[in-house]
């Protein structure tokens, strides 16, 4: 591709592989636009000149009629053809349909004539916009469709600005009904476009897919009905575009009046709508073309919506003050045909094309229906409603005075301001919805009736382990007043692990239950359920004679509860008895004795168990001395924890373990751990992940303060922070968002790496590979800080999407990021993981990011291999050192001794391996 076409497709934000698409619907768009702007001059200028403005509202109300015909019509063809067909259809109609007039014209041009003329411009408009749109809608995804939709969409407008002004140049030689002719031709001109698109590879991969479904649809024009019902985006549109409709057709109404008065003859009047027409056009094509895609991409959905209502009413508030000035007659004209040509514009450029790519997350087959629902049926019932209202209008007030009309468009911008947020609002949930809608909401959950309440204490005893269990989850996280007394009714249950579940629970919430009820479990049950039960016995100031014969009892679990019930909670003889058996069980021979002892250390209070454990430490056997390192991290003894660190080399899974149940007190510990030099790179990541398990304050402010000094390892330090539950509301937010910043600009280097590599993508094919993972780490390290910045769950979906790998799916999590994200940070993340090819990001990338980075493969391997700031994959530095060694390329003796002394092993054999080969 040349400089120059490059050039272009950058201005108008078309990527390569979009252009022969874009170019076809732009000139198949031409072609229509110019030849229903021919119909229109013509049907428009006999009707004014002939019958009137006056009478033009009979014309909305005969339209809404033909309108709801079509729509119709449309929409059971819609589903008998293929898209492709239909358009093909749909114009060839057209162009009969303005032959057909042209020639009746001849033998009878009375005013039900024109009535019907005008009338029918309306349809030729709507199957024009239902074509064009279905195939827009099919072809592009809701990406591509923020970008390209005002480009495509732009064909109508040069091709109406060549339509009006050869209409004012020619009308005064031809007259004004021959231009119907230069219609039909425009018309048979586009087909052979529309051919061509509908045996493009884009068309018929969607008309593969979605054959099924033609196939066994519901014809009927309820289902339009059913979708406006059921879907609330759907609804809501629909509701905005009645609102836009009539607000676009009174302005036109009231200028068309003005018109009216000021040109008498048909000639002269279709000179003035084809010149008036033929500048609204010119204007709407550079904002269409230039600035609507970029400006839907840069504002989002809500800023985009807003700016046609909002520029309508600042117009509107400015006819109104100038109606106080005198002479303001030709002021009030000129400004109000300003009006129109803005409003004009802005629907055309703006509103439609957002209009269109918030149906995009929409499956296609209710996209599809909601192109149906929005031009087939609330286009005619606006133009029913604004119909009736101006013939109510005409009648109170017959001498044209405009200022209710003023009045009623002000009220209208207003409901559509209010309807732009609902929209926008919908839009969200929309697209959360298309990527995962299974999930489970236990606000929906609530016991308020007599006869639920009973049924749920008959399931508590009665149910099955896992109804129960559900049951008490439940009750747990609503907050219910029955819960503590269904979890003691639970304790009749006949199931012992419901049994013991409910003890646990009585302990952990410390749960009133009777001493009676306790001596009834104890007396029935045995094992794990009389243990727990014990301890809670206990607890409860039983008479500690009745404990005492457990100390001998010869299940372990049931003698190592009593011992641990009488020590904390005991007196006298009883808590003397119980700690003689514990160091009988210390210094047993029998391991299983010392791993008991070791449990029942952990969970004494007040006994000052920090020392004996201390003394079990230097334990040989492994089990006895995973025992002891479990039960010093419930002590949270600093003394202990010291020791706890100097493990990690020999035990460290349950050292670990054991500095997770120190929580926060084992903070300082892992902190100095991560900060000594000789802690290796792995270990610092696993206690990076284990301060996000512990969470709190403190663990959060260890790891945004390791974001700073230790920022190599962002990937572990950001999920940690996601992981628990860090919430900016407690934090740095300015300081995440410069975090991210940096990540970006990291991924953006990635990307142009790859492009480097891809123009030899044969030999380097592994080093790509090793690119993309790293990528897919930064985005996910991404994802992790927007999820504490912004909306966890709803950031959570775009993780889903991508895990997914659906190209669909993705697309539409792009647009939660636009939504949530702030704009700059939102705009490179999606510029830089979008999916596709590279090519076809690297204009927009270079926009964002104009340093190449990168000219050389040399540079892109001593970039990974020198780095100190972020931290590669062992992996990604493996294959940079074997493919300089593969390729021959020439990244310094120093980097390749450097990591031929590497402690990770993989580095250091790919390394020695290079200087063998070298």
């Amino acid at each position: 591709m040349s400089k120059k076409n490059g050039y272009w497709l950058n201005a108008l934000n078309i990527r390569p592989n979009e252009w022969w698409l874009v170019k076809k619907l732009f000139i198949m768009q031409f072609m229509q636009g110019a030849g229903i702007a021919f119909f229109f001059t013509a049907s428009f200028t006999l009707f004014l000149h002939e019958v009137g403005i006056t009478k033009l509202p009979y014309v909305f109300i005969y339209s809404s009629a033909l309108l709801w015909v079509t729509g119709f019509f449309y929409s059971r063809l819609e589903h008998k053809y293929e898209i492709g067909k239909l358009a093909i259809i749909v114009t060839v109609f057209i162009a009969v349909s303005m032959l057909l007039f042209r020639l009746a014209f001849a033998y009878g041009n009375g005013e039900w004539f024109l009535y019907g003329m005008l009338a029918w411009f309306n349809v030729l408009y709507l199957l024009n916009n239902l074509e064009f749109w279905g195939l827009a809608a099919v072809l592009f995804d809701v990406r591509q469709s923020k970008r390209l939709f005002s480009v495509i969409s732009a064909g109508d407008i040069p091709a109406k600005f060549i339509g009006y002004t050869l209409a004012l140049l020619t009308v005064e030689y031809i007259g004004t009904i021959n231009l119907l002719w230069a219609g039909v031709l425009c018309m048979l001109a586009s087909v052979p476009f529309l051919i061509s698109i509908k045996k493009s590879a884009n068309l018929l991969e969607h008309n593969h897919a979605n054959h099924g479904h033609q196939k066994h649809s519901d014809h009927k024009i309820t289902t339009l009905a059913e979708n406006f019902a059921g879907n609330t985006l759907i609804r809501r549109l629909a509701i905005i575009t009645i609102i836009v409709s009539a607000c676009f057709i009174i302005i036109n109404y009231a200028f068309y009046a003005g018109i009216k008065e000021a040109y008498k003859d048909d000639i002269s009047l279709a000179r003035f709508i084809a010149l008036f027409m033929a500048v609204s056009r010119i204007i709407a094509m550079g904002v269409k073309t230039v600035l609507t895609g970029r400006l839907i991409s840069r504002l989002g959905i809500i800023k985009s919506l807003m700016i046609t209502p909002v520029i309508m009413i600042l117009m509107i508030i400015m006819v109104l003050i100038v109606r106080t000035m005198p002479g303001n007659e030709k002021i009030i004209f000129y400004l109000f045909g300003a009006t129109a040509i803005a409003i004009d514009i802005l629907r055309s450029a703006i509103s439609t094309p957002v209009f269109i790519t918030i149906m995009q997350p929409l499956p296609t087959h209710e996209r599809l229906r909601a192109h149906n629902i929005l031009k087939g049926i609330m286009d005619p019932f606006a133009s029913l409603f604004t119909g009736l209202l101006l013939l109510v209008l005409i009648q109170y007030q017959p001498h044209a005075d405009l200022t209710n009309i003023y009045y009623i468009l002000l009220a209208l911008g207003i409901l559509w301001i209010i309807g732009n947020y609902r929209v926008n609002k919908e839009y969200l949930k929309t697209i959360i919805n298309t990527i995962s809608s299974n999930y489970f909401n236990l606000q929906n959950f609530s016991i308020d009736d007599s006869d639920t309440v009973k049924w749920v204490k008959e399931k508590v005893v009665s149910g099955t382990e896992m109804e129960v269990i559900n049951i008490l989850k439940m009750l747990d996280a609503t907050k219910s007043v029955l819960f503590n007394e269904l979890v003691v009714s639970s304790l009749q249950h006949a199931s012992e692990k419901i049994k013991t579940a409910a003890i646990q629970l009585i302990q952990q919430k410390n749960i009133p239950v009777e001493k009676d009820i306790l001596l009834q479990v104890l007396a029935s049950n045995s094992g794990n359920v009389k243990a727990s039960a014990l301890q809670t016995l206990c607890k409860t100031g039983v008479d500690y004679q009745l404990v005492l014969p457990y100390l001998n009892d010869v299940d372990a679990s049931i003698k190592t509860a009593a011992i641990t019930g009488l020590i904390n909670y005991g007196d006298g003889i009883a808590k003397e008895t119980a700690g003689a058996c514990l160091q009988q069980l210390v210094h047993s021979a029998l391991p299983a004795d010392r791993i008991n002892a070791a449990g029942i250390l952990a969970n004494l209070h007040q006994y000052n168990s920090g020392w004996r454990i201390l003394q079990m430490l230097p334990e040989a056997d492994n089990a006895v001395r995973k025992a002891v390192l479990m039960a010093a991290g419930k002590t949270r003894d600093s003394l202990l924890l010291d020791q706890i660190i100097a493990h990690l080399a020999t035990d460290e899974p349950v050292a670990l373990q054991s500095l997770f149940l120190a929580g926060e007190n084992a903070l300082p510990f892992i902190k100095s751990t991560i900060a000594d030099k000789n802690t290796p790179q792995l270990l610092q990541e696993k206690l990076i992940y284990l301060a996000g398990r512990i969470s709190g304050s403190k663990a959060h402010e260890l790891l945004i303060g390791l974001l700073t000094n230790k920022k190599e390892l962002y990937k572990p330090i950001a999920k940690a922070l996601f992981r628990s539950h860090y919430s900016t509301d407690r934090g740095p937010k300015i300081y995440l968002e410069g975090i991210a910043r940096e990540l970006l600009a990291h991924s953006a280097a990635i990307v142009y790496m790859q492009n480097v590599l891809l123009q030899n993508k044969d030999k380097y094919q592994v080093l790509i590979n090793a690119m993309q993972i790293e990528l897919c780490d930064l985005r996910d390290a991404l994802l992790n800080i927007f999820a504490v910045l912004y909306d966890r769950e709803k950031i959570s979906k775009v993780r889903t999407a991508y895990n997914t790998g659906k190209k669909i799916n993705i697309l539409n999590a792009l647009e939660i990021i636009e939504m949530l994200v702030r704009k700059d940070l939102a705009l490179h993340f999606n510029v830089i993981n979008e999916p596709g090819e590279i090519a076809n990001r690297m204009a927009e990338l270079h926009e964002l990011y104009p340093d190449p980075f990168f000219k050389k493969v040399e540079q892109v391997l001593i970039n990974i291999l020198a780095d100190e700031t972020w931290s590669y994959h062992y992996w990604t530095m493996a294959c940079s050192l074997y493919t300089a060694g593969q390729q021959q390329h020439n990244v310094g003796r120093t980097l390749v001794e450097k990591y031929a002394l590497a402690e990770n092993i993989l580095l250091r054999e790919t390394a020695l391996f290079v200087k063998l080969t070298s």
